[in-house]
C-alpha cells in the first residue's frame, strides 16, 4: 500500500522562523498542507511532483498515460510552503537522470531517497 510520512516542524523553529522569516516563508500554522509524492510506472522510472491530493493527482496522470499503469509509491505530507522547496531540490539531486518533466530514469527507492533527503535538508536551511 501507500506508505504516508507526516512531517511537521517543532515550535522552537517556527519561533526562529518568526523572527528572521526565509525567503519562501508563510505563516506554516496557518497555511494547507501539500503532499511531495513519487509516482512510479516502473522500479526504473519515477516522477517526484507535487499535489493537495496525490491520488487524484495519480488517476489525472493515469488518464493522459493509458498505456502504462501507475503507481503512487510514496507520499511526504509537508506545510505547502517548503513543498515547493523539496521537491525542487529532489529534482536537483536527480537532475542527471532526468527524462521528462519531473521524470527521472531511477530506482523508486532512489527517488524516495531523494524526496526524504531534501526534506531533511530543509530543516537546517
Amino acid at each position: 500500500g501507500d506508505r504516508i510520512d507526516f512531517f511537521y516542524y517543532q515550535d522552537e523553529r517556527d519561533m526562529a522562523e518568526a523572527e528572521n522569516p526565509p525567503p519562501l516563508a508563510v505563516r506554516r500554522k496557518n497555511e494547507k498542507p501539500r503532499s511531495v509524492y513519487v509516482i512510479t510506472a516502473n522500479d526504473e522510472t519515477a516522477k517526484i511532483g507535487i499535489a493537495y491530493d496525490p491520488k487524484k493527482r495519480l488517476a489525472n496522470l493515469q488518464i493522459g498515460s493509458p498505456v502504462q499503469r501507475l503507481t503512487l509509491a510514496y507520499v511526504k505530507v509537508v506545510p505547502g510552503s517548503l513543498a515547493w522547496r523539496i521537491e525542487g531540490r529532489a529534482h536537483r539531486t536527480l537532475a542527471a537522470h532526468a527524462i521528462g518533466q519531473e521524470w527521472f530514469r531511477v530506482s523508486v527507492q532512489t527517488a524516495i531517497d531523494a524526496v526524504n533527503e531534501a526534506a531533511a535538508r530543509e530543516l537546517v536551511d
